[in-house]
């Protein structure tokens, strides 16, 4: 093993998302006694990791994903369909497992988000989340809140959900080392710096990862309460009783009057019911009535 696999071997095992691995493994546990595919939401997808992970695994799924598609422009989205999750234009009671990795603190008002999930969740279905609560700004301006774990507590209250688990990521000495390993200069501020950056930054990795990474794993086993953390890994459960419900239907409903009467074309969907256009690009439908959600709605 040559010596960047061994130092890249050292940073998975000292990762600061160290259980990200049960995190995966939360995912991948079914919810569905039967043997017809779980449906999966993917919430704010993005790129599509999160699908890629289940083909990796072969895991049987019908899978959805759905972004804004604003968070950052060098990505190259991979969508089910461009919406906005203030009015997720899916049906009540449609999915078996909700994912939605560090997206929660870039929408404006996440208790609206949160009963968007309740809504479309099933009884006894699964709601994965990753929220930051010691995190940089990121994908600006689309950068608003951070998560405490009395506010995740908190959504299980309001919408009839139960926490099965909710484990912060790494405690004091973990945020001492993220802060650490942070880029030292950022890249974004003209050739000098830029040139600076790229020669700092491969020495903070190597350092990270012999002497930083190690040091701070075994220090955080001596921060018991974990009150200071670089964020949270949360699985909630819908409550009620499984339900038999098949996913043979189309799920899709329309966000501005919940029909499900869609007449779908090549370039656009139509309402049935409220005649209501959305336009597709790239075969992609984009079913948005109202993205402009402001701080104060439905607090």
């Amino acid at each position: 093993m040559s010596f960047l696999q061994k130092l890249k071997a050292i940073r998975r095992k000292f990762s600061v998302l160290g259980n990200w691995g049960d995190y995966h493994q939360s995912w991948l546990t079914r919810v569905r006694s039967d043997h017809e595919h779980e449906r999966l939401l993917d919430a704010g997808c993005g790129q599509g990791q999160v699908r890629d992970f289940f083909k990796q695994h072969n895991a049987l799924i019908d899978y959805y994903g759905i972004d804004l598609t604003v968070g950052d422009a060098s990505w190259d989205f991979k969508v089910s369909a461009v919406a906005d999750l203030h009015q997720i234009p899916f049906k009540n009671k449609s999915f078996d497992k909700i994912i939605c990795t560090t997206v929660l603190e870039h929408v404006a008002n996440p208790i609206k988000v949160m009963g968007e999930f309740s809504r479309i969740l099933r009884p006894s279905g699964r709601l994965h989340l990753m929220v930051p609560m010691v995190w940089h700004l990121h994908q600006q301006p689309h950068d608003h809140f951070r998560f405490t774990k009395h506010s995740l507590n908190e959504f299980a209250r309001r919408y009839d959900l139960s926490v099965e688990k909710l484990e912060p990521i790494g405690g004091y000495f973990t945020v001492l080392r993220y802060m650490f390993g942070l880029r030292f200069i950022s890249e974004n501020n003209g050739p000098v710096m830029r040139f600076l950056s790229n020669l700092i930054n491969p020495l903070v990795k190597i350092v990270d990862a012999l002497l930083v990474a190690p040091l701070c794993y075994v220090l955080d086993t001596l921060d018991r309460d974990k009150n200071l953390t670089v964020g949270y890994f949360v699985s909630y459960r819908k409550n009620g009783t499984q339900e038999n419900l098949s996913n043979s239907d189309n799920p899709y409903q329309c966000p501005k009057c919940g029909s499900d009467q869609f007449q779908v074309h090549s370039t656009h969907w139509l309402c049935g019911k409220c005649q209501t256009n959305f336009s597709v690009e790239n075969q992609t439908p984009k079913l948005i009535v109202d993205s402009s959600y402001q701080m104060a709605h439905n607090y």
